[in-house]
C-alpha cells in the first residue's frame, strides 16, 4: 500500500529536503493522518508490517544533459544513447539530447502533476468525475509516441552532421 503526501508549503523551485530518505512510521500515525477516510482504506492499515515514510524527490526540467566532460546517462537522465565509439560519443549524445530532452522534461513535469492529481492538489481538487476523465487520457501522449520517428530524426541529424 502506498499513500502520497507532498509538502507544498514552498514553490517547486524552492523545495529542498534535508534528512533521511526513509523513516519509520506507525499504525497509530497512519490512523491519525487518515482519520475520517473510508474504512475500505483504513481497514488495510493493520496489514502493513513495517510502515515507513519515504522521501520522494524530483527535479525541475533540465536545460541540458551534458556539461563539459560530464553527461547524465541511463536512469540518471533516462537517456538511451545508441552504442557508439568514444570518438563520436559526444556528438551522438548531443543529438539524442536534442531529440529527447523536451519529452523527458515533459515527463518529469507530468510525473509531478500526476502526484498533484493523486493528492487532490491539482486544479481538479477532489472532483472525482473530472479526475476520472483526466485519467482516461492522461498517459496517451506517452503510450502513443512514435519512438521510431525519434530514431529516424537522430539518424537524419547525424547524417546531416557528417556521421
Amino acid at each position: 500500500m502506498v499513500a502520497f503526501v507532498s509538502d507544498r508549503s514552498k514553490p517547486e523551485d524552492q523545495r529542498e529536503f534535508h534528512g533521511p530518505w526513509v523513516t519509520p512510521s506507525s499504525l497509530e500515525e497512519m490512523q491519525n493522518d487518515y482519520q475520517g477516510w473510508n474504512h475500505l482504506v483504513t481497514d488495510l492499515f493493520p496489514l502493513i508490517e513495517k510502515p515507513e515514510h519515504w522521501a520522494l524527490h524530483d527535479l525541475l526540467p533540465l536545460d541540458n544533459w551534458i556539461k563539459g566532460r560530464v553527461a547524465l546517462l541511463g536512469d540518471a537522465r533516462n537517456l538511451q544513447a545508441p552504442n557508439c565509439n568514444a570518438d563520436t560519443a559526444p556528438e551522438f549524445l548531443k543529438v539524442w539530447e536534442e531529440i529527447r530532452r523536451t519529452r523527458a522534461n515533459k515527463q518529469m513535469v507530468h510525473s509531478r502533476r500526476s502526484g498533484d492529481l493523486y493528492e487532490f492538489a491539482s486544479d481538479f481538487g477532489n472532483d472525482y468525475s473530472k479526475m476520472g476523465k483526466e485519467m482516461e487520457t492522461r498517459w496517451n501522449w506517452i503510450w502513443d509516441h512514435d519512438h521510431q520517428a525519434d530514431v529516424d530524426k537522430a539518424y537524419a541529424l547525424l547524417k546531416e552532421r557528417g556521421f
